[in-house]
């Protein structure tokens, strides 16, 4: 298939890309443990925690990050495909992606709603001591502010055959709405193939 694709963006955090992939799958495996762990603390509270529960215990900041990360996970557990996490994500709209960038710092999304529902459990005094291990490691990159580096990532060669288009899926039926014009429209892509990212064309944000 011929097709011309904009240019498109990805943004992380460039200790991230350093890690090997060795290093890079185990600290998502890290993050997944932890994510599905603390799902299962507040799935049976979910809709009384976003409405209030909590929050006097929390505080308003705490109940609000929480908030967030159990509406990435309920969304992920109910199989919405903006909050799954085995494809790359690509947008073509450089100020998501920049976005996506300073969220970060937790390695991820997936990493960013683990670390979150993880600090309000250490404030409820629920039970955590089966994920402390893999937990600690998500903490401390998560509050190494000091070398948090978001970066945007200019992607343009990709194999067109790999990639999805999120809500629409077929990349032809996008073409064939949208023309020679998806540079224009706010897409967002996953890729199922790999993509090498190289520090030296990090754009720092």
């Amino acid at each position: 298939m011929k097709i011309n694709l904009p240019v498109l963006y990805h943004g992380t955090d460039l200790r991230i890309v350093l890690m090997t992939e060795e290093e890079r799958k185990t600290f998502k495996e890290y993050c997944k443990k932890v994510f599905e762990y603390t799902w299962k603390l507040y799935e049976n509270y979910y809709d009384e925690i976003l409405s209030g529960k909590f929050k006097d215990v929390l505080g308003d900041a705490k109940w609000h990050n929480l908030c967030n990360a159990l509406t990435i996970s309920s969304a992920n557990h109910n199989g919405n495909e903006q909050y799954q996490y085995d494809s790359f994500h690509l947008t073509t709209m450089k100020f998501k992606a920049e976005n996506y960038a300073r969220r970060a710092f937790a390695f991820g999304e997936i990493g960013l709603a683990a670390y979150c529902m993880y600090d309000a459990a250490l404030s409820l005094n629920f039970p955590i001591k089966e994920i402390e291990e893999e937990a600690n490691h998500i903490v401390r990159f998560a509050t190494d502010y000091g070398n948090a580096k978001p970066v945007v990532f200019e992607i343009t060669d990709l194999d067109v055959g790999l990639l999805e288009v999120e809500r629409f899926k077929s990349l032809q039926y996008v073409i064939d709405i949208f023309g020679n014009k998806l540079g224009d429209i706010d897409l967002i892509f996953h890729y199922h193939g790999k993509i090498n990212l190289y520090p030296s064309n990090a754009i720092y944000i």
